[in-house]
């Protein structure tokens, strides 16, 4: 697995550090269709044999919201939990943290690295372009454009990926009367579940168990419900006693409800004639708000469908992130 991970970062690297766009996107289309066959391969493995063991990794970075958006973004893509820390004392510096299994956690590390390089590298490149100096306001409402666009398409391949294992479950599901097919949702749901224990300090297993257990006892309720609608029905059709005493209850109800509902309204009303409105106060923007209506943050969020996500997609049935 190491070499494989050192190949990735070398892809990585290349694409990064190269000019030459097509030649970039190529060694990005590499790099990403490894980390998802072996995530994928991985986490199938893990699947089939349940080990709750977590990676809780804390890096340096996300001093900009958009570093961190990416960084979650990725996290979510992977399988992982994310959030942002900063220390509460003067001078501390902002950290990453990611929980998951480790070939999610170095996955989305290694995704959300790649893609926060990307964004620098495009804005110095539109920087020289347009003679403006890097950290100048319009540059970072670029770069803030170019990752709300990223993140979108991050989360349309979750969302569109789902959809396609959801299909392929329910494919097989038709067509095998016993078992079940292992997909990427199973994957998330087991994920998600080691994850929730190791946030709350329970024995891996223990959030697998309690939802099987919440489902069951829906599922219990749903029964119930049924069966006694199936009864009332049946009484209902067969029984005019039944039938007559249940519709003057429903009747007796109906009415009273609408007493409520007439005697609330008549009381809104009269609390509105008495009430003055006050003169509505507009929230002033935030400074990202505000960043979001130059033009530049525009450029940035049309050129975030230039970094290399899609090529892989199009050549892969899975949604293959690349």
């Amino acid at each position: 697995m190491d070499a494989v991970l050192d190949k990735i970062r070398k892809l990585l690297a290349l694409a990064n550090n190269n000019d030459n766009e097509h030649q970039a996107a190529a060694a990005t289309a590499k790099a990403m269709e490894l980390m998802e066959r072996h995530n994928l391969d991985l986490s199938v493995l893990s699947a089939q044999k349940p080990d709750g063991t977590r990676d809780d990794r804390k890096l340096k970075g996300g001093l900009y919201g958009w570093q961190r958006k990416i960084w979650e973004a990725s996290a979510k893509l992977n399988f992982c939990m994310y959030w942002s820390i900063k220390g509460l004392k003067a001078g501390s510096a902002y950290e990453h943290r990611i929980l998951g299994k480790q070939v999610n956690v170095v996955s989305a590390q290694i995704m959300a690295e790649y893609l926060q390089n990307t964004i620098e590298r495009m804005a110095k490149a539109q920087a020289k372009t347009t003679n403006t100096n890097v950290f100048a306001r319009p540059m970072v409402a670029y770069r803030e454009g170019i990752a709300a666009r990223l993140i979108e398409r991050l989360e349309q391949l979750r969302h569109d990926r789902m959809e396609e294992e959801q299909r392929k479950k329910d494919a097989w599901a038709n067509q095998h009367s016993t078992g079940t097919a292992l997909t990427l949702i199973d994957v998330a749901h087991t994920e998600e579940d080691y994850n929730n224990d190791y946030i709350n300090g329970w024995e891996p297993g223990t959030s697998a168990r309690m939802r099987a257990e919440s489902e069951a006892r829906s599922a219990a309720r749903r029964r119930e419900r049924e069966e006694k609608k199936a009864e009332h029905e049946r009484r209902y059709a067969s029984d005019p006693e039944y039938k007559a005493e249940y519709d003057r209850i429903v009747a007796e109800q109906t009415a009273a409800n609408d007493k409520w509902w007439a005697d609330l309204s008549a009381k809104e009303a009269k609390k509105a004639a008495r009430r003055t409105e006050p003169k509505p106060r507009s929230r002033a923007m935030t400074p990202e708000e505000q960043r979001a209506r130059l033009s530049t943050f525009t450029d940035g969020y049309y050129d975030g469908d230039k970094v290399g996500l899609d090529q892989q997609v199009a050549n892969n049935k899975h949604a293959k992130l690349a």
